[in-house]
C-alpha cells in the first residue's frame, strides 16, 4: 500500500515528560523496542542520488521492508514545513532471505542505524519517541492540519522542528564533532557525549 508520510521531529530532553503529555492527549502507548535498520543501494548509489530509501527493518516481533521517495507537490512551499515522502511498506517473513534477495537484486547494506522506539496513537496521528545513540527525538505523523496542533499542545516551539532524516543528523554530527566512526549504532558511540544544542542552528528548520 501506497502513503503519503507526513512529519516533523523534535529533540527531546526529557522522555518521560514528554510521555506523560502525549498521554494526556489520550494517546494509545504502544510496546517500547529496539530497532536495526539497514539502508540498501546499489553500487552507483542512485537511490541516494534521487534522495530515496529502500530499508529493511527487524526488530524482536516482525521484519519489514521500506521504499520512500521524494513526491511530486503542486504546493512546494509544504516541503519547508514538513518532511513529506511517498513510503511504501511491507511485512516480510524472514530478514536473512530478503537481504539475501536484495543482494541478489544488485543492492547492498551501505549503512545501518539502531534506536528505541515507542509509539503513541491518538485521533489518527503517531506520536514516536526514538532514543538514537546521539540523542532523543520525537516524531510527529499525521495530516498536515493535525501536526501543528499537536506539537503546539506538547509545548513545542514549530520554529525547532527538524526535517532531517537520522542519517542526514548522523552525517552533521560526525563533521561537527570530527568522528570517524561508519554506522550509527550505539556501540560505536559508546563513549562519545554528543550535545545537540550545539547544532541547533544547523539541523532545525525554523
Amino acid at each position: 500500500m501506497t502513503q503519503l508520510e507526513i512529519e516533523v521531529k523534535f529533540t527531546i530532553q526529557d522522555i518521560e515528560c514528554i510521555r506523560q503529555r502525549i498521554i494526556k492527549l489520550g494517546a494509545l502507548a504502544k510496546k517500547r523496542h529496539f530497532e536495526q535498520n539497514y539502508l540498501f543501494d546499489n553500487t552507483s548509489r542512485s537511490l541516494c542520488e534521487l534522495k530515496s530509501v529502500l530499508r529493511l527493518r527487524k526488530t524482536e516481533d516482525n521484519t519489514t521492508i521500506t521504499y520512500k521517495s521524494i513526491p511530486k507537490l503542486e504546493n512546494a512551499h509544504l516541503t519547508t514545513q514538513y518532511k513529506i515522502r511517498n513510503e511504501y511498506e511491507t511485512n516480510v517473513s524472514n530478514f536473512d532471505h530478503m537481504s539475501l534477495i536484495l543482494n541478489g537484486l544488485g543492492f547492498h547494506v551501505i549503512q545501518q542505524y539502531e534506536k528505541w522506539r515507542q509509539a503513541f496513537i491518538a485521533d489518527g496521528v503517531t506520536f514516536t519517541v526514538d532514543e538514537l545513540p546521539y540523542g532523543c527525538f520525537l516524531e510527529i505523523e499525521g495530516q498536515i492540519h493535525q501536526i501543528e496542533i499537536m506539537a503546539s499542545k506538547l509545548g513545542l516551539l514549530w520554529e525547532n522542528r527538524i526535517l532531517l532524516n537520522y542519517i542526514e543528523l548522523f552525517e552533521i554530527i560526525k563533521k561537527h564533532n570530527h568522528l570517524s566512526i561508519t554506522y550509527l549504532t550505539f556501540d560505536q558511540f559508546k563513549g562519545i557525549a554528543i550535545n545537540l544544542d550545539s547544532i541547533h542552528k544547523e539541523i532545525v528548520a525554523g
